[in-house]
């Protein structure tokens, strides 16, 4: 894993206020034990629920190509739907996608927009 993915994966780890009980008793259980099958399959359960923070998980997994086929498209469907419920985290990395053209053509405006999303809820990162 590269620099660059280990710091997607550090951001979208860490846990926020919108966290459900289920992602981070399961989900993220799974994934920091190394049960990537089951903590997609988690992720997955609560994503289609509409858990923003299990989308961002899912997104994750597929950007990173971890424990799932890497899949920049599916990455981006999966943060782009945490993103437009407000999650900072998921705004942040989708700004990313729009900077370096991940599961998207490449745009800065759009980058520039969603990292400005991300500042103003407070994102460090943004």
């Amino acid at each position: 894993m590269t620099l660059k993915n280990k710091f997607i994966a550090a951001l979208l780890l860490t846990a926020t206020a919108t966290v459900s009980a289920d992602v981070v008793n399961n989900g993220l259980m799974h994934y920091a034990t190394g049960n990537l099958a089951s903590a997609a399959r988690e992720f997955r359960m609560n994503a289609e629920k509409g858990d923003s923070v299990a989308q961002a998980k899912l997104g994750q997994m597929y950007l990173l190509g971890d424990g799932v086929p890497q899949d920049d498209a599916k990455a981006f469907e999966w943060i782009q739907k945490s993103a437009l419920q407000g999650n900072p985290d998921a705004e942040y990395v989708l700004g990313y996608m729009y900077f370096n053209g991940r599961g998207v053509p490449r745009d800065d405006k759009e980058a520039a927009s969603w990292y400005g999303k991300a500042a103003a809820m407070n994102d460090a990162e943004a």
